[in-house]
């Protein structure tokens, strides 16, 4: 009787092996960083003013002369964009937009005068390009970039003020991790350029807002950098 048990426990087991054996084995699963997204992101970010003036002006001494003003601080804003996977390669297009609180006052030539520079708001339009570790991605981007660049000029009697909107460029890198199969977070530097824009025109009045009759003619290269955390909801 006890040899029959040990015979009937070894056929038992090796049909059991043999079954186990023909049945399939299910791959591993992969994240998936492809679909549409939104999300928001928040951080420092900080800009670099340099006026070159063309000409004698009413706040420059002689034509040449350089000035370098900088301002920094709180930034913000939102995303949106689509990635496309193949393999560990994400190909992808993301719109971002950040305002904050780039804004500074910086002392001009002469004892007196001042000038603020102020990045209101910018937009950024760029392709994205990434390798992707399962649910870690290493990504960088280019493309373009629009924004509000506001100068202010004034020594205690009259002022010059100009906006424009400017077209520029822009490139970054970045670092995603999926917490969840729709949520990431990440960090992200990123550089903005705006180029060379002309200020000039005629100063007014501080106190009445006249014209003053005095001229001024620049122009303005414009710098940002930031560094924001991103959070990330994929549909």
């Amino acid at each position: 009787m006890r040899h029959v048990l040990i015979i009937g426990g070894a056929l038992a087991a090796l049909t059991t092996n043999t079954y186990a054996a023909d049945m399939p084995i299910a791959a591993p699963e992969t994240y998936d960083w492809s679909g549409f997204y939104i999300g928001g992101q928040a951080g420092y970010g900080w800009a670099d003013f340099e006026y070159e003036f063309n000409t004698t002006g009413h706040y420059n001494s002689v034509p040449g002369d350089a000035l370098d003003a900088s301002a920094d601080g709180f930034i913000g804003g939102g995303h949106i964009g689509h990635n496309w996977q193949l393999d560990q390669m994400v190909a992808g297009l993301e719109i971002s937009g950040y305002v904050g609180d780039l804004e500074d006052t910086d002392p001009s030539f002469f004892a007196g005068e001042t000038v603020t520079n102020e990045v209101e708001w910018f937009l950024t339009v760029a392709p994205r390009f990434g390798y992707a570790f399962d649910n870690f991605l290493v990504y960088g981007k280019a493309g373009l970039a629009i924004g509000d660049v506001r100068s202010f000029m004034e020594d205690g009697t009259d002022y010059y003020e100009e906006t424009n909107t400017q077209l520029g460029f822009t490139a970054g890198v970045g670092v995603e991790y999926g917490i969840t199969e729709n949520i990431s977070v990440g960090v992200e530097y990123m550089y903005v350029n705006f180029g060379d824009e002309n200020i000039a025109g005629e100063s007014r009045a501080l106190s009445d807002d006249s014209p003053w009759g005095s001229f001024t003619d620049s122009d303005l290269d414009t710098d940002i950098h930031t560094i924001s955390g991103r959070i990330s909801l994929r549909f």
